[in-house]
């Protein structure tokens, strides 16, 4: 004759799914992405804290920081719980190139003399095309023209 309950515990990175269980790990359930569990006698799992920069990817996390990856060049994430990354807007003339970005402009860097990019999110800047006749002098340019220059007569 049973004379009580045993309590259910899961195992790291799961939680309990069921009020009458059958054996310890009777009922389990991963966590879903951006939530982890250290295991034990859980009914539910905890939001991860993923660092600024990062996003959560890992199902049947074990550890707040467990399967936080950092956000790809042009995204950008704050600190909590995320699961994707925010797409950065770089200011006309800049383009982003770091991973991990903590804001909307962070990692941004003025294009390079000859290359230009408008607003928007930009990984890379694009060549200027300068008329026959003119060069580019200008860095951070913000149209396939800005900073073309006239050259000078006879060269």
């Amino acid at each position: 004759m049973k004379t009580s309950c045993f309590d259910q515990e899961c195992t790291a990175g799961q939680y309990s799914t069921l009020s009458v269980a059958t054996s310890n790990s009777d009922g389990c359930t991963n966590c879903t992405v951006g939530n982890f569990s250290i295991g034990g006698v859980k009914t539910s799992c905890t939001a991860q804290e993923c660092p600024a920069g990062q996003k959560s990817t890992k199902t049947a996390a074990t550890t707040a920081s467990d399967g936080c990856t950092d956000c790809g060049a042009g995204k950008w994430s704050d600190t909590g719980s995320k699961t994707s990354c925010n797409t950065q807007s770089c200011p006309a003339g800049q383009y982003s190139t770091k991973a991990a970005a903590t804001s909307t402009t962070d990692g941004c860097t003025d294009c390079g003399v000859g290359k230009y990019s408008g607003t928007g999110s930009k990984t890379s800047c694009n060549d200027q095309s300068c008329q026959s006749g003119q060069y580019s002098t200008l860095a951070a340019a913000t149209s396939s023209n800005d900073g073309c220059t006239n050259c000078a007569i006879g060269t």
